[in-house]
């Protein structure tokens, strides 16, 4: 498999393309269709073969099943959420498809070591500690170390 195309930035890089056609179809489909329900059935017809052929085929190619790139798709659309928006937890899950919030829950924090709530207070507090810092302009770090140890 040819791991050209990787979206930046995600909790799990997904290559977006294959050399085999068929595979590619199947990942264009669930590229345009990643927040409703997807059967395999369906993905197979679009590619144009059986459902078992396709799902070994997708495996052996992707090295991951349809159902693990398409929570990882999920996951990473998610994860931008959870930083871009206020949307609830259980909003997110609802939107990128997931049949529940729990569900949701346990696949992302399989997939990026914490809970979706967890995941958007790291971030988000990293992001307010950048700005912070930033505002400390060219001395960066070293101003801010400077300014907290001032009359010790």
């Amino acid at each position: 498999m040819k791991k050209e195309q990787y979206s930046g930035g995600d909790i799990v890089p997904l290559p977006r393309h294959s050399e085999n056609f068929k595979v590619n179809r199947m990942i264009s489909y669930i590229e345009k269709h990643w927040n409703s329900t997807i059967e395999l059935e369906e993905l197979a017809s679009w590619a144009g073969s059986s459902s078992c052929y396709a799902s070994a085929l997708f495996s052996r190619t992707m090295c991951m099943t349809f159902i693990q790139y398409l929570n990882a798709l999920r996951v990473n659309k998610a994860s931008r959420l959870l930083l871009d928006s206020s949307m609830t937890i259980k909003e997110i899950s609802d939107f990128c498809g997931f049949q529940n919030s729990s569900y949701f829950i346990h696949i992302f924090h399989s997939l990026s070591g914490s809970t979706p709530g967890e995941y958007r207070k790291r971030k988000n507090r990293k992001l307010v500690y950048s700005i912070y810092l930033d505002s400390y302009g060219d001395e960066g770090i070293n101003g801010f170390v400077d300014s907290i140890t001032e009359g010790d």
